[in-house]
Formats: C-alpha cells, sequence, structure tokens
C-alpha cells in the first residue's frame, strides 16, 4: 500500500483531481486524514469531501471500517444540501452500520434545525470562494397561515398572511397575502405552484380557489371555484391533478370530492368516500389518495380510506390507533403519518405512521405538544408539525420528528399563534419568495357559481 501520493502537496489540494489519480485509492489513512482535514482544501461544495471519502472507504471496507467515524467527522456535514445529507450521507449503508456515524450525522440535522447560536462547526475543508453560490436547496416549507376557528370558543379572524421557512438559515419568512381571508382552508402544491381551495372567510363559506407561482412574480391569481362551497377540505396532488376531499359547512359533512386539472383550470366530481368527513386529513402515496380521519358530524373518526383514480372507486383500509379529527397528514418515505388532532373530548400529542404493505398502522413516539388543527408537512427526511391548538391556546410551536431516532426536536417558531394552517412542502427558490409581487389583476375566470 502507497504511504505518500508522488505528486506536490499543492497538487493534493484540489480534491477532485486527486480522486482521479490511479493512487488514490491506496492512500494511507493518516495522509487522507490530514488532508482533508486542512482548511485550504480546493473544493466547490462539501459534498465533495464526503464523496472522496466514501470512495475511499469502498476501495477497502472491511479494512478501512474502523476509520469511517473519524474521517466523517472531519466532513463539515451541517453544510451539506439538507436533502443531500438525509438521502446521501444518511441512507449510505457503511454509514447506517456505524453508531458513530450516525450520531454525527443526526447532530448536524440538529445544527440545521435550530436556531443559529453561533455554534461552532466541525472542523474540516474550506468551501473555495471562487465555487460560487450557494449549495443548500433552495426549496421552502411553505405554511398558509389562517387561524383555525375555535371550538372551544374563543375563536379568532382568519388571516390572508402566508409564512414560508428556509431550512437554510433556519427562520420564517413573510411572503405576499392571499387575495382573501380563509381558514379550514386546503392547501396543496403542484407543478412548483401553491393554490388555496376553498374555507370559510369570517362570513361565509367558500368555494373559491387561488394559486400562487413564485416565478411569475404577479402574487396570488384566482382559479376556477369549486362546485361545492366548504371548509374543513384536505387537497392533495396525485398524478398532475388536484383533489379537494370532504369537508363541511354549517348543516353537513361532507363526503363528495372534486377534482381540479390544472391545464383546462375545471373542476369535476369524482366518486364519493364511503364515510363523510369533515377535517378530514389527505395525502397522495403511491399511486392512491387516501383520507385519514375526520368528523362525520357526530364523532371524530378513526377510519381510513383510500382513493384508486383508475377505478375511480374508494376502498376502506386499516383504522388507526386513534380518532382524529383536524390531523396533520403527510407522506415520507413510502409511509403514511398522522399527528395530533382531536378526538371526542381534547386535542392529541399522538403520532402514527401507516405501511401500506403492511395495511397496518404503529404508533411513534409523542409530540411534545398536544396539537389540534396541526398543520404538517414533509422535508429533508423530517416531518413538521406547526402550530395547532393544546386545548387551552393556539400554539407558534414548531418541531420536527426524525423517523431514523423516533425522536422530536423543536424548530424555529412561526410568527403568529396559530391552528388549522394549511401546510404544503413547495418546489422554489427562497430569493423568488423574497422579491417583490404585484397585486392581482382581479380577472375571476369564467364557471363560476354564488360562493366566493
Amino acid at each position: 500500500m502507497l504511504t505518500y501520493l508522488n505528486v506536490s502537496a499543492e497538487y493534493f489540494l484540489f480534491i477532485q483531481e486527486l480522486r482521479e489519480l490511479e493512487e488514490f485509492k491506496q492512500i494511507a489513512f493518516p495522509h487522507l486524514r490530514d488532508l482533508i482535514r486542512r482548511s485550504d482544501l480546493k473544493i466547490t461544495s462539501e459534498e465533495q469531501v464526503f464523496e472522496t471519502v466514501i470512495e475511499w472507504m469502498e476501495a477497502n471496507p472491511s479494512e478501512r471500517k474502523q476509520h469511517l467515524s473519524e474521517l466523517l467527522s472531519l466532513v463539515r456535514l451541517p453544510q451539506l444540501n439538507m436533502q443531500y445529507l438525509v438521502e446521501n450521507v444518511r441512507q449510505n449503508s457503511m454509514i447506517k452500520e456505524s453508531r458513530e456515524c450516525t450520531d454525527l450525522v443526526s447532530e448536524a440535522l440538529f445544527i440545521m434545525l435550530s436556531p443559529l447560536k453561533g455554534t461552532p462547526l466541525p472542523v474540516g475543508a474550506a468551501i473555495n470562494d471562487e465555487g460560487g453560490g450557494q449549495y443548500a436547496a433552495g426549496s421552502s416549507l411553505v405554511s398558509q397561515v389562517k387561524l383555525q376557528e375555535n371550538h372551544l370558543g374563543t375563536g379568532g379572524d382568519p388571516f390572508r398572511s402566508v409564512e414560508a421557512f428556509d431550512c437554510r438559515l433556519n427562520r420564517w419568512i413573510s411572503i405576499c397575502e392571499m387575495t382573501q381571508q380563509r381558514r379550514h382552508v386546503g392547501v396543496v402544491s403542484a407543478l412548483g405552484k401553491l393554490f388555496a381551495i376553498g374555507g370559510h372567510d369570517g362570513m361565509q363559506h367558500l368555494a373559491s380557489a387561488e394559486m400562487f407561482d413564485p416565478r411569475e412574480g404577479v402574487g396570488w391569481r384566482r382559479v376556477a371555484p369549486m362546485r361545492t362551497c366548504r371548509r374543513g377540505i384536505a387537497a392533495a396532488a396525485l398524478d398532475g391533478a388536484i383533489y379537494a376531499v370532504g369537508g363541511l359547512d354549517d348543516t353537513t359533512c361532507f363526503s363528495t370530492v372534486e377534482r381540479y386539472d390544472i391545464e383546462s383550470n375545471t373542476w369535476t366530481d369524482v366518486a364519493p368516500m364511503n364515510v363523510r368527513r369533515g377535517g378530514v386529513g389527505v395525502s397522495a402515496l403511491g399511486k392512491f389518495l387516501f383520507a385519514v380521519g375526520g368528523n362525520d358530524g357526530s364523532s371524530s373518526l378513526d377510519s381510513c380510506e383510500r382513493y384508486d383514480p383508475v377505478l375511480d372507486k374508494w376502498k376502506l383500509v386499516a383504522k388507526m390507533t386513534n380518532r382524529r379529527a383536524g390531523a396533520g397528514v403527510c407522506v415520507l418515505d413510502g409511509a403514511l403519518y398522522a399527528l395530533g388532532g382531536f378526538d371526542d373530548n381534547s386535542p392529541l400529542c399522538t403520532c402514527e405512521r401507516y405501511d401500506p404493505h403492511t395495511d397496518q398502522w404503529v404508533q411513534l413516539a409523542n409530540m411534545t405538544f398536544s396539537r389540534g388543527g396541526v398543520g404538517v408537512a414533509s422535508m429533508g427526511g423530517l416531518v413538521y408539525a406547526i402550530g395547532g391548538h393544546d386545548g387551552q391556546r393556539y400554539l407558534n410551536t414548531v418541531e420536527a420528528y426524525d423517523p431514523v431516532t423516533n425522536s422530536w426536536t423543536p424548530v424555529t417558531d412561526i410568527k403568529d399563534c396559530r391552528a388549522g394552517a394549511g401546510v404544503a412542502w413547495a418546489d422554489c427558490s427562497v430569493d423568488d419568495l423574497l422579491r417583490p409581487f404585484q397585486p392581482d389583476s382581479g380577472y375571476a375566470p369564467s364557471g363560476g357559481n354564488q360562493c366566493i
């Protein structure tokens, strides 16, 4: 085995060129360790350092696995793109087999999600200033912010405001407001756009819908309204179409479902659910749409069902372990999560996960707070629980669930206390969200009804 490379020390500093040498995979551990800990290492992103370590490890994994944790500790993991950290680093088979390595990854995620306190990063290679640009993902967790109608009798007015979570800087930012106030609104992201559907404006139920495309620079625009005025609906995207599911008005909990065609800007009815569900949670998983819990007008529900768009048919699946209305529902890594909500007595802190392959629900670690009307979305391998009501007050706290450790970690608070916030992950640039937007032109598509 070589103990050194027959190239100059200066050449060592260009790590990409080093990896292209035939001798690279034979370099001795002390030399690789000393190289990647140098502060003047020439790289364009910290991902290059991690990939160098893994490539060297894979050349002789049985003999080198003892060195992995020490080498990984020299990679500045918090400077990686969060999605890369979750999908490439945490899922690496060698890292998953090492407790020391998984602890390093968890610590990096904690630093990314915790308020910035000047915590020093692990010693490692400096990013070359000439590399250009940010290497953290520009994705945002976008939360349509509103107040939930308080079932305990101290309600508030619905909001038009919208907040977005910038995971790079662990902050919430205010972005352009919707065209009208909405509470109990359905929110979904599709084709890079954010849609707000239905709800209640404080005086009447809404069938109206609006769309925000951060790339257009024109703010929220109205799109075709639904056929039915309702609040407490859930929205999800499947195969390029948007579904508005369930909901309620002052007299009825609905089983009806409408599908929105983005290209033609039209709504059509599809098969209704087997059960009436107001305050239902909905998410797309695989080829199906799943409707979770809700309230049928007399009690909270533990029943769930899935929709097959090919057959235009709903089928009941396994029941949850808890009755939940106003729960937060999302999908992560092929599983369906149901968090919080209300049973017939109080808000819940319990959480559970559904495996579509076994048709079973399993309970997870409880949230730090009981959260009825919690807003939920997944991003970067974590599930975020946003706001809600704990039975006494509205919450502005946020926490993130890590399925690897089955634990919750606090995240930066939203700016105002909110419950029933519609939340969706949107693939967009934070810079686009921060630029000024022109107000909506007032254009209202044809095909509307008497509901606004």
